[in-house]
């Protein structure tokens, strides 16, 4: 499939889970075309983040890496999580 990847009219990005898995280091070599993006540490939030990200918007190396920022605020261990309790909660 990336044989027939046009960098100048098409972008791929490829979400991997493992750094050093066999997809991640497979798709690696690509990324010195400019429309190849290689994310890797998945988690759902960033996938949804990018996938719902919009399409007559540019989504540029830095726009990812703060997709990648709000995405790791998600994740928490949540047996220290103590959520601020509303008025109505008590």
């Amino acid at each position: 499939m990336l044989n027939k990847f046009d960098e100048k009219k098409d972008e791929i990005i490829v979400f991997t889970d493992i750094m050093s898995g066999s997809v991640n280091q497979s798709i690696f070599p690509y990324v010195k075309d400019k429309g190849v993006k290689l994310i890797t540490g998945m988690s759902l939030p960033l996938l949804m983040a990018v996938s719902l990200y919009p399409q007559n918007r540019v989504l540029t190396d830095e726009n990812i890496r703060k997709l990648i920022s709000e995405a790791q605020e998600q994740i928490k261990f949540m047996n220290d999580y103590k959520p601020a309790l509303d008025d109505d909660d008590e």
